[in-house]
């Protein structure tokens, strides 16, 4: 057990003086007594030392979407965006643009690429083009590739080429946080989640990342997905951050307002969990379009806990 070192000094000193004295003459032995029980009433007077306690840190969790245009009015707190490095999507102009409204609302940026690779190579050359979007929001991660597992890639090939887009972009934007992002839906190509998992080098990655919906065909909203207890369990596991880059319900399973109820309920239950993205739209996968009741339940966990710690401007 630790003591201040002014009552140990206290200690020190009387036990020696009474040590001193017990060398003179009988006459002293008196003296040398009372020295004694000074000794003893220093040692009934040490002080435990406190530990210091640990600096408090306010929780923060974002919630946003990858797109705005059918959430007029509502105050997202962060913005997933997604361009391919080659081909369709590539577009390092509207990448900044749209970084620097994020960084200017005081939203966190996910910023995904990919594909990542032309011709079996990492297209480091065309990464750079992005090198000032990735600047442009010091409150930004970066996603090298997106769902990998649909574009015909080995999982250790993706590993290598995430590897030189990581290590090339952290050499021009010192600091870059990164993600990997995944789906949790485990039957779609590519295989299995751990397959991909046991390829990556881990410490290149800040952030653990999914794509998580809750496709559910049983007519009742999940809480908020049976795919959200996996990955959160990978998340922690690899003592990372949880950064769902994109979720939803179908609107013909459940109601999704419900769905947004439980996402705050599960975000609330698991600090872990770091950004939650909507992807609002149709698609081959579902209808996740924002209804009136879906929409003023996201603008409604956006007031509360654990989102009340992070403003952003409207849309």
């Amino acid at each position: 057990m630790d003591y201040t070192q002014e009552s140990v000094d206290a200690l020190v000193a009387a036990t020696q003086a009474a040590h001193d004295q017990l060398g003179v003459a009988s006459v002293e032995l008196a003296k040398a007594a009372s020295l004694s029980s000074a000794a003893m009433d220093a040692a009934a007077n040490l002080v435990h030392v406190s530990p210091p306690k640990p600096p408090t840190t306010l929780r923060k969790a974002y919630l946003g979407s990858s797109d705005f245009s059918a959430l007029t009015g509502t105050t997202p707190t962060c913005h997933r965006h997604y361009y391919g490095l080659s081909g369709n999507g590539f577009n390092p102009q509207a990448a900044l643009s749209r970084t620097q409204d994020d960084a200017k609302a005081n939203r966190l940026t996910l910023l995904s690429i990919g594909p990542a690779g032309v011709a079996g190579k990492p297209d480091l050359n065309a990464l750079s083009a992005f090198y000032p979007a990735l600047k442009a929001n010091p409150n930004l991660a970066f996603i090298p590739w997106h769902e990998p597992e649909d574009d015909k890639v080995t999982p250790a090939d993706y590993n290598t080429w995430c590897k030189a887009l990581i290590t090339e972009a952290r050499r021009n934007v010192p600091g870059l946080k990164t993600s990997y992002c995944f789906m949790a839906y485990t039957t779609r190509p590519g295989g299995p989640i751990q397959n991909w998992l046991n390829a990556l080098d881990l410490s290149m990655y800040d952030y653990a990342g999914f794509d998580a919906y809750s496709n559910q065909a049983t007519g009742t909203p999940a809480a908020p997905g049976p795919q959200w207890p996996y990955i959160l369990k990978i998340a922690q596991d690899q003592h990372k951050p949880l950064i769902v880059a994109e979720t939803g319900q179908n609107n013909d399973k459940g109601d999704p307002a419900v769905f947004w109820q439980n996402v705050l309920a599960f975000t609330q239950a698991h600090p872990e969990v770091f950004a939650v993205s909507w992807w609002p739209q149709k698609g081959p996968n579902g209808d996740h379009t924002p209804t009136a009741a879906s929409k003023a339940s996201f603008q409604n966990a956006l007031g509360k806990d654990p989102y009340v710690n992070v403003t952003g401007a409207k849309v």
